[in-house]
């Protein structure tokens, strides 16, 4: 078990949590994409709200999804990985 210092807690291999925003991501994918911003000029977080809002191109799908966990915490997963989510075609 791994915790942060805002006491979030997460285990495996594949999930991540950012120190920055403290969210927590699916995969390392979707930790990566969480960041926008030129390497040169500083890069940041994407809120919450404008996670909830990115959209894939050209398709148009949203690209995150935020799944609540039994122990109160929301992981953003992409919408490849929630069988449900993805049954919208």
């Amino acid at each position: 078990m791994t915790q942060c210092s805002c006491k979030t807690e997460w285990s495996g291999l594949v999930e991540c949590h950012c120190v920055s925003c403290h969210q927590s991501f699916s995969t390392d994918r979707n930790f990566e994409d969480h960041r926008t911003g030129d390497y040169d000029t500083g890069r940041r977080c994407y809120t919450a709200d404008e996670l909830a809002t990115l959209t894939l191109q050209p398709s148009g799908r949203l690209r995150f999804k935020a799944s609540p966990q039994k122990n109160g915490r929301v992981v953003w997963v992409s919408w490849s990985e929630d069988r449900e989510w993805v049954a919208d075609d």
